[in-house]
This record gives C-alpha cells, structure tokens and sequence, in this order.
C-alpha cells in the first residue's frame, strides 16, 4: 500500500510510494539486489564524505589548537547524549514497524519537536553545572550555542526514516556527503581561518544540521503537525524505547572515555585522544553507517526468516573482517608516520595509544553488524542490558587506565571493546540460532591473511625508517604495498577469503562488471 503524507493509509515493509521513487521498477527487483544497490551507493556516499572528514580534519587541527578541541569536543559529548533522550528512538522504530499509518508519523514529528524544546532549555539552566564538573568554564557559552542543533535534527526524524524504509540510499548518501561539505566543512574552516576558535566548531555543527534537514526536507516534505496521539506514540514506543535505551548505553560507551580523560586529566589530554580516536571512527562509521541504513531496513523486511538473516549476518561480518583486521595492521605498522604527517608534531604523544586503539578496529566496526540484526529481530532490550555493561567496562578501563596515561587509556578502552563485540555476537547468535565455530573460523581465517598480505609493507617500512626516508614515502609506500598485495591475492586466490570472497566476487564486482559491459562502445 502507499502513504501519502496526508493520507492515512498503512504502510507495509516496503515502504512509502508518494513519489519518492519509481516504486513499479523497484518492484521487479530482489531484495538482494536492493540491498547490494544500496551498499554501493552508502558506501560511496560514506567514503567520500570520510575522506572529506579526513581532510577537513588535518586542515582544522592547524587552525585550532588542542585546548579548542577539547573545549567543543566536551559540548559535543553533552549535546550528543541529550539529543539521543530527545529522539527517543523514533526514528528507528518507523523503520522497523511493519504496518505504519499517517498517524504514526504525525505524532513521532510533533513528539521529536516538543521533546527537543525540553532539552535546549534544560540545557541553558544546566550549562553551569556541566561545565564546573568538566572543570571547563567556556562550556557554558558553547553547550548553550550548540544546544541550538537539537530543534534542527530532530525535525528531519521522519523523513530520514521514510526515506530509509524506501531504500532511497543513492540520495541519503548525497545528502550526508553535501552536509557535511557545505554545512560543516565551508563554515568551520571558513570561521577558523577567520580566527573565531571553538565558535568554529559550534557553528560548523549548526550548519551541517540545518542543510541536512532541509535537503531531507526537500525530498520527503513531512507531514507537519503539532499534535500527538497517545495510541500512536504507544504502538511505537515499544521499539522506541528500547532502541532509545540502547543509543543512550552506546552512547555513554563511546563517550565516557572522552569524559573520563576531560574531566580527571584535563582539556588538552582530551584533545589529543578525542583526535586521534576519530580518526579510528571513520572505518567504524563507514561500515556502521551502511549497516544502519542499509542492512538493518533490509533485514526488518525479513525479519520472520532466521535462516536467511544469519546468512545475510554472516557474509556481512566476513566482510568487515575481511577488510579491517588488514587495515588495523597497516595502522598499527605505520602509526609513527601517520601521527606525525597527518596530525602534525603537537600530536606525537598519541603514537602508542593510536596503535593500542588499532588493534581493537574488526572489533569496534564489526558490532554495528550485531545490532543490525538485533534490532531487525525486535531483540532491543537485551541489546540495550549488554550495551549496559560495555558502558561500564569503557568507564572501569579508561578510569583505572589513567593511572598510565592515554596509553592506559587506550589499553582499556581497547579491552572493553572486545568484551562487548563477543557478547554481541553472542546475542545475534540467540536471536537466529547461529553457531561459534563458523565466526570464530571467520576471523583466523582473515588473521592469517595478514602475514601475505603485510609481509611486503612490513619489509618496505623498516628499511626507509633505516635510511631515514621522508615519513610521506613511507605511508605512500606502505599502502601501496599492502593494497597491491591484498588486490593481487584476492584475485588470485579463492580459499583464505572464504565465502565472503566469493559473495564479493559473484554479488558486487559481477554487478559492476555487468554494468561496464552493457555500455555500448564508442566509435
């Protein structure tokens, strides 16, 4: 059935058909092929967005110093969480139920509103309070500026969620990709170089989340309304609640690491971390990203057939393996020269502690696949209990860890993060009915690829390091190395890949080749 936004009929599993996309065409396709459609173009719109966070990045860190980082790294951990209480979970819970009426979304964009009101100005009196148990007193100005970002996220929840339903990933893509160019990018380089500090920062937030809700906005016009219905807010609330449970434990995890360095070892501690540790998200927000908005509306759609998601669960995580545990090793190999280039000589204290992160990186990305699955299966209150204990197991780690410094610091965040990847996979497993043996043999497999894989790397690096080659060469040369040497034994070899290798080379390569081949030749 379609869903107008003014309409009121139900929506099933596949989602609204008001225009947003040629819904016949769409039809006559799988959902694998769908969903391989949908990967690709995440995956494109994720990696260059990325890459222009990578850039960005280096491009900020000589503009604004450590403290400044610091400073707004501090309000974006407060506002963060606070923006997780004001959603509720919404927007997931739109995604996974399967019958959706006009009234569903009525009232989920009137709550979404309101509750983000509460919070700004629960934010402004508590302000003060935040910032004397950072022991930061420029929080203040900056958690109330910042707090403005709620209001505006919050009100692309909707659309977001039905776009997302409709498997509309080619544009969410762009979208997040020209957000975070124009929004983020232009204003907070703009304002850096114009010597405006952590204002910066703030108003390059703001603006991302304005741009982003208005092209959301463009291509899904919400219904707006100001009322909410208690039945509809209840029929939701279920899922919400529990998927608003989870966020706020993930949250907290990822975050109370950062919180603990700020608070006990002070804003120029925190931010060396928090800097080098993003540079450690952006794999984990790749793949975290295409897992959310893609994997977990695919698999709500199948989410009574427990043979097919394990399936689908297992080729996913052979993936993630498959591409991590090589790049956490170049990381790790090539730390001293990727601090020191791409950081910059302020940053050099952070070398071990980055290595010690890299090694926990299959770990870190590879759970966004177990809640995926977890959420499709409607498992959110035993996501959200173990989420609970990663939580903390990240503040017992960081907080004993300081003891030693970031690296301790990092040793413990890293120990925590395993921790909650086995007691994910352990959850997805209860949930399908999977078994141990394959997922363990899944990772040794890829462990062991690292010695043809990094062997030349490894031999390359060394030897300029001795002859005191220019650190540029040698990351040149170790990634170089080690993709060519991953390329060449991919392509050559079907047996250390397992069947993720094979479903790589038959599902997503086979479809690019097939698409290159149908283009007529130029005479």
């Amino acid at each position: 059935m379609s869903l107008n936004a003014n309409g009121s009929e139900p929506v099933t599993g596949k989602g609204p058909e008001d225009g947003l996309a040629k819904t016949k065409a769409k039809a006559k396709a799988s959902l694998t092929e769908r969903t391989i459609h949908g990967i690709m173009w995440q995956f494109l719109g994720t990696f260059s967005e990325s890459g222009a966070r990578i850039v960005v990045l280096i491009v900020l860190v000589r503009l604004l110093t450590p403290v400044e980082f610091g400073v707004v790294m501090a309000a974006q951990i407060v506002v963060g969480f606070t923006r997780i209480v004001s959603q509720l979970g919404m927007g997931p819970a739109l995604v996974q139920r399967y019958e959706l009426e006009h009234r569903h979304l009525t009232s989920s964009f009137a709550f979404s509103f309101y509750t983000s009101l509460i919070v700004v100005a629960a934010l402004f009196f508590l302000a003060p309070f935040i910032a004397a148990a950072f022991q930061i007193p420029e929080l203040v100005g900056v958690i109330r500026v910042l707090s403005i970002y709620l209001p505006f996220a919050n009100l692309g929840i909707v659309s977001e969620s039905m776009l997302l339903r409709d498997l509309q990933f080619k544009w969410l893509g762009r979208t997040e990709f020209l957000s975070f160019a124009i929004g983020y990018a232009a204003v907070g380089i703009g304002l850096a170089w114009l010597g405006f500090g952590v204002w910066s920062l703030v108003g390059a937030l703001i603006a991302q989340a304005v741009m982003r809700t208005g092209q959301l906005w463009f291509r899904y016009f919400p219904p707006v309304s100001f009322r909410m219905e208690l039945r509809s807010l209840r029929d939701l609330m279920h899922f919400s609640l529990g998927q608003s449970m989870s966020n706020l434990a993930s949250y907290v995890a990822l975050q109370i690491d950062n919180t603990v360095v700020g608070v006990v070892m002070g804003p120029v501690p925190l931010g060396l971390y928090g800097r080098a540790y993003q540079f450690l998200t952006v794999p984990s927000t790749l793949f975290g990203k295409v897992s959310d908005r893609v994997l977990f509306p695919a698999m709500s759609s199948i989410q009574h057939d427990a043979e097919r998601l394990w399936k689908a669960f297992e080729s996913a995580l052979g993936v993630i393996a498959m591409i991590t545990i090589p790049t956490s090793g170049l990381l790790v190999l090539l730390a001293p020269e990727f601090v020191s280039v791409v950081l910059g000589a302020n940053w050099d204290d952070m070398t071990l502690p980055f290595q010690l992160l890299c090694v926990a990186l299959c770990f870190r990305t590879g759970y966004k696949i177990c809640d995926s699955l977890t959420r499709a299966r409607g498992s959110v209150y035993n996501r959200a209990f173990r989420l609970c204990i990663y939580a903390v197991a990240v503040f017992v780690g960081a907080y004993v860890g300081t003891r030693w410094g970031l690296v301790g610091v990092a040793a413990g965040v890293s120990l925590a993060i395993t921790l909650n990847y086995v007691m994910m996979i352990q959850l997805s497993m209860s949930v399908v009915s999977g078994s141990w043996r394959g997922i363990v043999f899944l990772h040794l497999r890829h462990i062991f690829n690292l010695v043809p894989i990094l062997a030349p790397a490894v031999v390359a690096v060394l030897f300029m390091r001795a002859h005191g080659v220019h650190p540029v060469l040698i990351l040149m040369a170790g990634g170089l190395l080690t993709g060519a040497s991953g390329v060449l034994l991919f392509l050559t070899t079907e047996r250390p890949f397992g069947a993720e290798g094979r479903w790589i080379k038959e599902k997503l390569l086979g479809k690019v080749f097939k698409k290159f081949a149908k283009r007529p030749a130029r005479s």
